[in-house]
């Protein structure tokens, strides 16, 4: 599961570092940030699925062997608050799960403006198995995490890309769902008149 996640640069989430577990409640007003949270992860999400950074943030149509994919709301256009001219979108994700040899730790950078990756890495269990640079992308370019031959990947792709919202009440949003056992939701009304956001992260 998702340990910790580190976010920057995107949406109102400027700098947001979480520890998560199981089960992981957010409750404030409207506009206060909870949904781009969401939206985060299922940037995160479209990674695991080899999505291009254009795909995630914009959308893809159905194809003859995969489901449609929506883009986050507003696309990439709105995916950055900074004014700099090429925003850079950092996650910073801790994971774990039974078939890693120990934990994993994920780092990725992307730019929405021009739709490429500018670096990943991954370790596992405190050994490095692949960095990434500027230089080994090109628009349109597929996450390394996609395209590595190694063994241990698929469970990290697998964590990421399993995740779903689940909406268990309140205004429900299109998602694209992975898998009907897995995932992250849950919108209501608290007794202060607010929105709460419960999460679930099932594995």
């Amino acid at each position: 599961m998702i340990e910790h996640i580190e976010i920057e640069g995107f949406k109102s989430l400027e700098k947001v570092s979480l520890d998560l577990g199981p089960l992981n409640i957010f409750v404030g007003t409207n506009a206060s940030g909870k949904t781009n949270f969401l939206e985060a992860l299922r940037v995160l999400q479209g990674i695991g699925y080899g999505y291009t950074v254009d795909e995630i943030l914009n959308g893809r149509p159905q194809l003859a062997n995969n489901e449609a994919w929506e883009g986050i709301r507003g696309g990439s256009k709105f995916a950055s608050p900074l004014v700099a001219p090429d925003p850079i979108i950092e996650f910073r994700v801790s994971l774990s799960t039974p078939s890693l040899a120990g934990p994993a730790y994920y780092v990725v950078r992307l730019s929405p403006a021009d739709g490429r990756f500018h670096s990943e890495n991954l370790s596992i269990n405190g050994s490095l198995v692949f960095p990434t640079t500027f230089a080994d992308y090109a628009f349109g370019q597929r996450p390394a995490l996609a395209q590595i031959p190694h063994p241990p990947l698929s469970s990290v792709r697998e964590l990421l890309s399993d995740m779903h919202r689940r909406y268990a009440g309140g205004r429900r949003i299109r998602t694209h769902q992975a898998n009907p056992r897995r995932g992250v939701g849950g919108q209501q009304l608290d007794a202060a008149g607010g929105i709460g956001l419960r999460i679930e992260l099932h594995y």
